[in-house]
């Protein structure tokens, strides 16, 4: 009896042991199953979708949250509402979308505001509401008051003071106004009136000190407030990148019908690459 209960015994943990490991052998051949199913969106489609994000006002990636499948895609739309999708090789989910907002969405911009790693998404409506979501956990983190702003202009993002955070930069009602990117605190109103349909920050002259360009032709101090240069106006769409290499990016301007101009505000002249 005694051979016989040690083989029991063994018999049982071995049993045992099976109904313990293949519940997590089982997991793990499922995640594989998984991850084969979800195929790598193609080279061509990146491009095409990177592309289209650049160039529409009312969609954007999310960066952080890009993985080795795919990317995540914001877009809002004119019935007022913000998706985010998630895009692979032949394959299109939506993993949220908005609340109904206010007004059509006339513009999606991706940053990550408060500098932890993880990208926020900004909108604004032709109600003249601003939206501010938090881009992995869909959280909504502010949203302006229905008095604040009567009609948005353009929307830009910039760190315009000391701190990490950066600044949502608002063109509204004729003033620029700077909205604190961590608290969303109003923290500063121009005097002067600007009214761009095109906004970009960086530090377009080498001062250290980050400008907001529009494409009205201003290019404004962020610190002081001061017109540093407006002899030009600059086009439809404008793009901040130093197209020369010498570390200060310069504003390319382009128009519908009308030849891409370069300006090199340091030097305050349209620049010439020859």
């Amino acid at each position: 009896m005694f051979p016989c209960r040690i083989f029991s015994i063994a018999r049982s943990r071995a049993l045992t042991r099976y109904v313990f490991v293949l519940p997590a052998v089982l997991a793990v051949l499922l995640a594989v199953g998984s991850a084969a199913a979800v195929e790598e969106l193609g080279y061509w489609d990146y491009q095409a979708t990177v592309s289209a994000a650049e160039r529409l006002d009312k969609m954007a990636l999310v960066g952080s949250m890009e993985d080795d499948f795919g990317l995540y895609a914001v877009i809002g739309d004119r019935f007022g509402l913000i998706r985010i999708y998630y895009l692979t090789d032949q394959s299109s989910e939506e993993i949220w979308s908005s609340k109904q907002l206010q007004g059509s969405v006339m513009e999606v911009i991706v940053s990550d505001l408060n500098q932890d790693g993880d990208d926020e998404i900004v909108a604004w409506t032709t109600s003249g509401m601003i939206y501010a979501w938090n881009a992995a956990t869909q959280k909504l983190l502010y949203e302006t008051l229905n008095n604040d702003f009567e009609m948005i202009h353009c929307l830009a993002t910039g760190n315009t003071d000391e701190d990490p955070a950066l600044e949502i930069v608002v063109n509204a009602d004729r003033k620029i106004y700077y909205l604190d990117g961590q608290t969303f605190n109003r923290e500063w109103t121009s005097l002067s009136e600007y009214q761009a349909t095109r906004m970009a920050c960086g530090d377009v002259d080498g001062d250290d000190n980050v400008e907001i360009v529009l494409n009205t032709g201003q290019v404004v101090d962020s610190r002081t407030g001061d017109v540093e240069w407006e002899d030009e106006v600059f086009g439809n769409r404008i793009i901040l990148v130093d197209i020369d290499g010498d570390g200060i990016p310069e504003v390319m301007s382009e128009s519908d019908g009308v030849v891409m101009k370069i300006f090199d505000v340091d030097h305050r002249k349209e620049k010439h690459l020859q």
